[in-house]
């Protein structure tokens, strides 16, 4: 306003001015054409115009000075009026809370000297409990002096202004993020909001630090200050306990107290991957930063959080990419598991069969499956096995396998031998099974009715018993299946659907048919001794009929007969009920010819015609029984 008057003056003395000249030299003119008097007045006239002008001048300068001073006084006046009216509001907020605090105060102070009244009354009666009640009266009271000490805090924070400050910074960072978010996107919003709980953590340890040493101060001044009553004692540890609660209450602060020591490594991670985002999002899954670089040292961090995406497990991920570089190749076993137990076993697997090998058969096999059999093997066994029909590619014999070793272990369990009963190969197995499933008698190949028929007559059931041959019904092979145990490797090779193929004729399906029980051990397939036996098995000693040095010797089931030689460890290490000799019956030539070599007495072959192991089998119907690195068994030929 000050302004406008100003301008409004200059404008007006500039107006007269101007004027001023104009009639000057008007009259200059009139005064040359009429002479001295003429220019007499004009002197006149222009100086009592001057005079004019200056009197105006300096009558608006004192009407704008007067209006200025003015508006100077209202101005002041306003704004000392609004500093008093808040300075009277704000101190009316602080007298109501601090008189509020102070009403609390009063509360409390009733609420003690009503514990005291209540203590005195009790302690009347008996003083027993003279310290026991003070002391418990302090605690409460110790709980509440920090609960109200804490929101004390809070209102002298509030009342400084470092707290606004706190806040204003705060509502900063929302912009920036706010900001970031539409400039940026997400991801670098992500990234920002990942760094700031980073920071989150190392400020709540430090939270939790100070709140730690604050209760063990008061634990200390309870417990080593002598002048304290019991009530006092009390009290500080009420305090203790409220800055211990207020410390770690929902913190999960255990797990954090490390942060400290991995600031440095994760300034150091980032410098090693050389992408803030690939870091953050390591540190999502894996807090661990120990882990992380250990994690780096076996793949780069995108192929690392690939197999984060599928392995929760950091120490199973460092364990898996340690054994399979290859992520690509890791992950097509990993998305092999069916639950997180299999994918915790799956280092043992990749052990077992090795990674070219579980690479060869995932897309074939069921790993679920894979385990099982696993377990009921010895584990070089197990991988000489698998590999024999991969090399062959055989795989829908190997699934058949695989789904019969798994039904043993899941329904029909493993079993001790009775006294009396035997354990059986595949082959005796089969043409049992193929009787279950409907085959006649008379339907077997002449081989499968000789097995059955010395299969009754060494369980104590012979089919000639009447002199001449019975053949047993339906009925009368459901009632020996009680006594045939049959190891884990006869419970994959007969599978669960039973298959028989008639003379002449091609195999068929016979469905799923009963099986026996399979056959328990009583030692560790993994244990030396196990393992012993089935070196021995493929390397057999000398029969005693054949001169060493005429012959050498040939592994028990051939040379790719592993699966034989399993057979016979188990059938050697056979759980039997009251600890006799196992009994053992095989229709494999190769099998029963060459445990000849540790037999404990055998009849030499008969002479005559057909194989070595038929006309052994023909000089000792019953079997003879072999010692084999301390362990008996009775082998019976069958169909030889």
């Amino acid at each position: 306003m000050l302004g406008s008057l100003d301008e409004t003056t200059n404008d007006a003395e500039t107006m007269v001015n101007d004027h001023t000249d104009t009639l000057i030299s008007a009259v200059q003119q009139a005064g040359n054409d009429f002479g001295g008097p003429i220019s007499e007045i004009m002197q006149n006239t222009a100086q009592e115009m001057h005079n004019a002008t200056d009197e105006g001048a300096h009558s608006m300068g004192v009407v704008t000075d007067e209006v200025g001073r003015e508006l100077d006084w209202v101005i002041e006046d306003l704004d000392s009026r609004w500093d008093e009216r808040l300075s009277e509001h704000t101190q009316e907020l602080r007298d109501e809370v601090d008189n509020t605090l102070v009403d609390e105060d009063r509360a409390v102070q009733r609420f003690s000297d009503d514990i005291d009244v209540s203590v005195d009354r009790i302690v009347e009666e008996s003083s027993f409990f003279d310290s026991v009640w003070n002391f418990c009266a302090g605690l409460v009271e110790g709980i509440w002096d920090g609960f109200v000490g804490l929101l004390k805090g809070i209102w002298e924070a509030v009342k400084t202004p470092l707290f606004w400050i706190v806040v204003a910074v705060v509502v900063v960072v929302i912009a920036i993020a706010v900001i970031v978010l539409v400039i940026k996107g997400a991801a670098a919003l992500l990234a920002i909001a990942a760094v700031l709980t980073f920071v989150g953590k190392v400020l709540l340890v430090i939270g939790v630090i100070a709140g730690t040493i604050a209760a063990i101060y008061f634990l200390y001044l309870a417990i080593t200050r002598p002048d304290l009553t019991w009530r006092q004692r009390g009290q500080l540890v009420g305090r203790a306990i409220f800055e211990a609660v207020l410390a770690y209450a929902g913190t999960g602060i255990l797990a954090r107290l490390k942060v400290f020591a991995q600031l440095g490594r994760f300034r150091a991670l980032v410098a090693r991957v050389g992408n803030l985002m690939l870091v953050i999002r390591l540190v999502d899954k894996v807090p661990d930063l120990e882990k992380i670089a250990r994690l780096l040292d076996l793949a780069e961090a995108a192929h690392v959080l690939r197999v984060l995406d599928k392995v929760s497990d950091a120490e199973l991920a460092i364990v898996l990419l340690g054994k399979v570089r290859n992520v690509d190749e890791l992950l097509v076993l990993v998305d092999k598991r069916s639950d997180a137990a299999a994918l915790a076993r799956l280092p043992l697997l990749i052990d077992a069969f090795d990674q070219r090998l579980l690479l060869r058969i995932a897309p074939e096999v069921d790993f679920h499956e894979l385990f099982l059999f696993l377990d009921q093997q010895e584990t070089a066994a197990a991988r000489q096995i698998i590999t024999q029909y991969a090399d062959a590619g055989s795989w829908d014999r190997l699934r058949r396998f695989l789904r019969g070793t798994t039904q043993a272990a899941e329904t029909e369990g493993y079993a001790a031998a009775g006294a009396g009963d035997i354990i059986v190969d595949n082959q005796t197995l089969s043409a049992v099974r193929a009787m279950l499933g409907g085959v006649d008698y008379s339907a077997l190949q002449p081989i499968e009715q000789r097995m059955i028929q010395q299969l009754f007559a060494h369980l104590g059931q012979p089919l000639d018993a009447t002199g001449t041959i019975v053949p047993p019904n339906h009925a009368a092979i459901e009632g020996i299946m009680g006594r045939l145990r049959a190891p884990a490797t006869v419970m994959g090779e007969t599978g669960v659907n039973a298959v028989h193929k008639p003379l002449g004729g091609a195999a068929a399906d016979l469905g799923a048919v009963e099986r026996p029980a399979g056959l328990a051990v009583d030692i560790d397939r993994n244990s030396a001794a196990y393992r012993q036996v089935l070196a021995d098995l493929e390397s057999p000693p000398n029969r005693p009929w054949t001169p060493s040095s005429t012959t050498t010797p040939t592994p028990v089931g051939k040379t790719e007969g592993i699966r034989d030689r399993t057979v016979v460890a188990d059938a050697l290490f056979a759980q039997v009920e009251g600890g006799g000799v196992a009994r053992f019956m095989t229709a494999d030539g190769a099998v029963f010819e060459r445990l000849a070599g540790w037999a404990v007495s055998v009849n030499p072959p008969v002479a005559g015609a057909g194989s070595v192991a038929t006309r052994l089998a023909r000089a000792n119907p019953n079997g003879f029984e072999i010692m084999l690195n301390g362990r008996r068994l009775l082998v019976i030929p069958v169909g030889l």
